[in-house]
């Protein structure tokens, strides 16, 4: 027995207890931006808990240099990014319903720079979908019509630019 139609009108239950029109939740938009905010923070992590590792690993092992003034700098550097992610991520998750648009904004920010301190130049472009910057070549690209095997050489032995 079927207690409800599958129609357009039920189906969820918002049919059933309505928005309240006066409640004070989040736009679609300013939902959408805390959402790519939360994203960014778990694209972070990765880098974070990779951070970690090396200065753990760092600590117990001394071929990792730590004692030179480059790796001191990187370290101090990382720990100061990892401190600022973590409280980042703590104000996110703490405020995520009761959110002004200026706090957004603002986490954005500290997003944006968190991204630049911790990614690395190839996540850094997976992140942003920047990939079609680089154009396949398709002169370059090895064909093997185009290759003599018996020889183990060029078929035609012209530069490719």
């Amino acid at each position: 027995m079927c207690f409800t139609k599958n129609t357009h009108k039920s189906g969820t239950w918002l049919d059933f207890y309505p928005l309240n029109e006066n409640s004070h939740g989040l736009d679609a938009a300013l939902a959408a931006r805390i959402d790519k905010v939360y994203e960014s923070l778990k694209e972070i992590q990765i880098s974070v808990q990779n951070r970690e590792l090396l200065i753990e690993l760092s600590e117990k092992d001394p071929l990792y240099r730590s004692q030179y003034p480059r790796n001191r700098k990187w370290r101090r550097e990382a720990e100061v990014s990892n401190q600022a992610y973590y409280a980042l991520r703590e104000e996110v998750e703490k405020a995520r319903k009761k959110v002004t648009e200026k706090q957004i904004a603002q986490w954005e920010s500290n997003v944006e720079r968190l991204l630049e301190e911790t990614l690395s130049k190839l996540d850094k472009i997976a992140y942003g979908d920047r990939w079609g910057a680089w154009k396949e070549n398709t002169e370059r690209i090895f064909k093997t019509e185009d290759w003599d095997w018996e020889s183990g050489g060029k078929k035609d032995i012209r530069r490719l630019v």
